[in-house]
């Protein structure tokens, strides 16, 4: 019924078709495509970023392990040196040969100046120390 008022028969079309339907479907095709494509970009630069950060982090929490480790070894000889000490014990020269080795890798892991100031002093007074022995 439509053809009969259109004069050229082209613009006629089926019944519950809509009009431009191919470009109808690409204006809504684009956005979508785009926006799929932010999206991605977004979470492949989010993913890279939360990888570089938990690296870093890892690099932190790592450092701060040794370097307590370090001073608790490092306590752990001193205490002893002195209850051997307290006791009057001579026999301490394995207990001053292993300080002797653990204050340079306590003061290795020295990186802000209150921590390489109490390196220092702790290197000053071991060596005070064995001077006195």
């Amino acid at each position: 019924m439509v053809a009969l008022f259109c004069e050229d028969r082209s613009m006629t079309r089926p019944l519950g078709t809509a009009p431009n339907d191919g470009k109808f479907r690409l204006a809504f095709f684009k956005p979508v495509l785009l926006l799929a494509v932010l999206l991605i970009a977004v979470c492949i630069f989010t993913a890279v970023y939360l990888f570089s950060q938990q690296s870093k982090i890892a690099d932190v929490l790592r450092e701060n392990v040794a370097s307590r480790s370090a001073a608790t070894d490092l306590r752990v000889t001193l205490n002893s040196l002195i209850e051997l000490e307290r006791k009057q014990i001579e026999s301490v020269s394995e207990l001053h040969d292993r300080a002797a080795r653990q204050i340079p890798v306590f003061g290795s892991y020295a990186d802000q100046s209150h921590e390489k100031e109490l390196s220092r002093r702790i290197a000053d007074g071991f060596a005070e120390y064995l001077q006195q022995w």
